[in-house]
């Protein structure tokens, strides 16, 4: 958003007329004076500075952007993309997107925390969202799911990779593999599936042969046949059912945008075992 991009050059441009010649660490040793305070303490105005910028006259542009965007496009469907394989078709309100991920952006400083959260409450009171709606919560449009330590053949390079994110891929033999971003050199898209199959195999293990917990005592179920826990508090898993639903929905989608047949298959596998760990597509 460019309204964003001008709330962070503000602050820049601010900072930098701020910025004093020397150090209070420096005016301070030679004044024979105790230090002054450094990090948040030092920048006081400029907090003050941006609190007032988010209440002021970014406010009235972001009331006026999201009545615009609220009224064109009171709702809109967003179809899979090419590059990332973690986004999905789904029906969204773009004016209902706008405040979430603008709101999210502000938060990330704690200065202005407060100003924020009036903000955020005042944009969807424009269009017509309460705050504490479960469709206000900012979440992340795309799946995700980090390999660690995939480590490049040609110059040994280490690094985690996003395997619905990560930006550094080219096409080799028409189908879309992940890059090394020092040497330029593609991975190995079967070792990479044979990783994610392991993956899959020690989850769905895991989730099979989990313990159940007293959802009260959090005491593990000792006793076999026991229905209730002794302090009459019922059992659940220790693993979620949408959690291990969900890793094998994001590498579905992986195993079709990057052509991992066997991948594919594993998962098709599990989800044909075990139905309930489908997690069905929302709109």
């Amino acid at each position: 958003s460019a309204v964003v991009a001008g709330y962070m050059s503000a602050i820049y441009q601010h900072l930098v007329s701020q910025e004093p010649s020397l150090t209070p660490r420096v005016r301070a040793s030679q004044l024979g004076t105790p230090s002054l305070r450094l990090g948040v303490g030092a920048l006081q105005s400029t907090a003050e500075y941006a609190r007032d910028l988010v209440q002021g006259e970014m406010a009235q542009k972001l009331f006026l952007i999201t009545q615009r965007i609220h009224k064109k496009l009171p709702s809109q469907t967003i179809e899979s993309t090419s590059q990332f394989p973690g986004v999905l078709p789904v029906t969204l309100k773009p004016a209902l997107e706008f405040v979430k991920a603008v709101s999210k952006v502000l938060s990330l400083d704690p200065s202005t925390a407060d100003e924020v959260v009036k903000l955020r409450r005042n944009m969807l009171r424009l269009i017509g969202e309460g705050e504490f709606s479960a469709a206000a919560v900012w979440t992340d449009p795309c799946f995700s799911f980090v390999l660690p330590e995939v480590i490049c053949r040609a110059c040994n390079h280490c690094r985690d990779i996003d395997l619905c994110k990560d930006t550094n891929k080219v096409t080799v033999n028409g189908s879309p593999a992940w890059q090394c971003p020092l040497c330029n050199t593609s991975y190995d898209n079967q070792e990479i599936e044979h990783l994610l199959i392991d993956v899959i195999n020690r989850k769905t293990m895991a989730y099979m042969l989990q313990d159940l917990q007293c959802n009260k005592c959090l005491q593990i179920k000792m006793e076999n046949l026991a229905e209730f826990c002794s302090c009459a508090g019922q059992f659940q898993t220790l693993m979620n059912k949408q959690d291990i639903g969900l890793h094998l929905r994001t590498f579905h989608s992986i195993a079709q945008h990057f052509n991992m047949a066997a991948l594919e298959q594993t998962i098709d596998w599990v989800l044909g075992q075990a139905p309930s760990l489908r997690i069905e597509q929302s709109h």
